[in-house]
């Protein structure tokens, strides 16, 4: 379900989300991205959301370079599935048309190597289950969410 947040993008509630264990129950589990731009109305929202605990999965230099909002009486967790920055995957900055360029660039970079760029998110998907710092987030993030 829908979260309308002015500054956060994608929030949703995850409820009722059908599973092979069960459906998700709601106010449990609650995804969005752009922490660093909520809003005190934002805020408002997510605590009535119940919102306790962040869990941030992103890199230790996007976390330092956009931080998030912080809210009282929440705690947050880092959980990094990636070491390094990852095109396509990283941003370490949250502007929209910075990022576009950034894509853009490095779109064309792969088309000059001879690459093809459909097939970069396929590759670093499939990296995913043989990093090892993947491998420990996605276990740590599996282990809070089942907390």
């Amino acid at each position: 379900m829908k979260i309308d947040l002015q500054g956060a993008k994608n929030a949703r509630d995850l409820g009722g989300l059908v599973t092979p264990f069960g459906v998700i129950k709601y106010q449990k589990l609650i995804r969005c991205s752009h922490l660093n731009k909520i809003t005190a109305q934002d805020v408002d929202i997510l605590l009535h959301n119940r919102l306790t605990r962040v869990i941030d999965l992103r890199t230790a230099t996007e976390q330092t370079n956009v931080p998030d909002v912080k809210i009282d009486g929440v705690k947050y967790l880092t959980v990094p599935i990636m070491s390094a920055t990852t095109f396509g995957i990283t941003y370490e900055k949250s502007d929209g048309e910075e990022i576009g360029r950034m894509l853009e660039a490095g779109i064309k970079r792969m088309i000059n190597r001879g690459e093809e760029p459909s097939k970069h998110l396929e590759i670093l998907y499939r990296q995913f289950v043989k990093d090892k710092t993947s491998i420990d987030g996605f276990g740590n993030f599996l282990k809070l969410l089942a907390d």
